[in-house]
């Protein structure tokens, strides 16, 4: 998320979490494990939590956003420009494309 979506912060209230876990379920004796162990556990702290947003709406001059709000209006168009998935990704089926929207408007320029 810091890379697609400028000046996200984390949920610091999850950063305790965080160290407890980073020591306890991250294996440092191999170096492959302890790379995997890290970045799962990294991704997992900057992972907005459903139960911090649903529930509670961010409330600010009169505005109400969800994180339903956040995700449509914020992490998927920043995906849009900023997502280049690598290669295992993409050939694992981890992201697929669902419609490009230039082949669309190929299709329905047609009717």
């Amino acid at each position: 998320l810091p890379e697609i979506v400028e000046n996200y912060v984390p949920p610091i209230g999850n950063l305790p979490s965080f160290l407890l876990r980073l020591a306890l379920e991250v294996d440092w004796c191999s170096e492959k494990l302890c790379f995997q162990g890290i970045s799962s556990e990294l991704a997992l702290f900057y992972t907005p939590k459903p139960e911090m947003h649903l529930n509670h709406g961010i409330s600010s001059n009169n505005s109400h956003i969800t994180l339903k709000w956040i995700v449509q209006h914020v992490l998927l168009p920043a995906m849009r420009v900023d997502f280049h998935p690598s290669r295992f990704i993409e050939e694992s089926n981890y992201v697929i494309e669902v419609a490009c929207l230039q082949n669309l408007y190929k299709i329905f320029e047609r009717c």
